[in-house]
């Protein structure tokens, strides 16, 4: 097995440091040295099929991307339990699938767009590693008890078990109305009906809106990727501009706005 296939199977497993990463392939007879093992990585990284968080992150917004590791990222032994995330290593790299499949596919589609593209899977990736460790958050029951207590909420079994019901519930059903929230209203252009059918104006362009918003169906979100970019939308839905741009999703989709005019120019 080449060495990037055994990177990638140990970091589906659950997010790990360099430091690790290394260490792990060494005690399976594949050492490594430290330039080979990140000239990997960097590879990896510029190809989406892994991303990275480091403790001076801030594409996760506002999170503490520490706390996103040790309490919302863990996959195998529990979120109270947590992954430990060495103090000497500032980035620990975790396996994102879909972005890695999704550039493979729009770079081949759009080879000539690879720096906007790159820009967007960016974003993207960030969506898919952030839907784990919410997802996560969301679903584990000890911490929504202590979220329910902390609230001054029923925090019984019974009580937990409701709650995780209707996220699930919740989720599934926003992945069945999918098509809704992508019926996004534009802030900076002109739009408009001609005979049944909506366009926009860009710079004294015509645009058909459909095929703007078949465009975005090749951003392919899984159940839970769908569920926190459509929060994120809904819930900036009534800023400015401005405001909006601070937002992961929204920042993702003015980016596919632009890469659908510039190839459509």
């Amino acid at each position: 097995m080449k060495t990037r296939n055994k990177i990638l199977n140990l970091i589906k497993q659950r997010p790990m440091t360099a430091l690790e990463i290394g260490q792990k392939l060494g005690s399976e007879g594949n050492k490594i040295s430290r330039s080979g093992l990140y000239s990997h990585l960097n590879r990896l990284v510029t190809k989406k099929e892994i991303g990275f968080l480091s403790k001076s992150d801030s594409r996760i917004q506002t999170w503490n991307t520490k706390k996103v590791i040790e309490e919302g990222y863990n996959l195998d032994k529990g979120v109270e339990q947590g992954i430990q995330w060495s103090k000497k290593s500032e980035r620990i790299y975790a396996r994102t699938k879909k972005s890695g499949k999704l550039y493979k596919r729009l770079i081949k589609k759009y080879p000539q767009e690879k720096l906007a593209i790159s820009d967007i899977l960016d974003d993207y990736r960030t969506l898919e590693m952030r839907s784990v460790y919410a997802k996560n958050l969301l679903l584990d029951p000890t911490l929504i008890k202590k979220q329910l207590k902390k609230d001054g909420k029923d925090s019984s079994p019974e009580a937990v078990k409701k709650y995780i019901k209707k996220v699930k519930s919740d989720c599934n059903l926003a992945y069945e109305k999918r098509e809704e929230w992508t019926q996004i209203k534009f802030s900076r252009v002109q739009e408009y009906e001609k005979d049944g059918e909506r366009f926009f104006i860009f710079r004294n362009k015509e645009y058909s809106k459909k095929e703007f918003l078949d465009f975005l169906e090749q951003l392919i979100f899984n159940k839970w990727m769908n569920f926190f970019a459509m929060l994120d939308v809904k819930d900036t839905n009534n800023d400015s501009y401005e405001e909006k741009m601070t937002i992961l999703t929204n920042s993702m989709l003015d980016k596919m706005g632009g890469l659908f005019i510039k190839i459509k120019s």
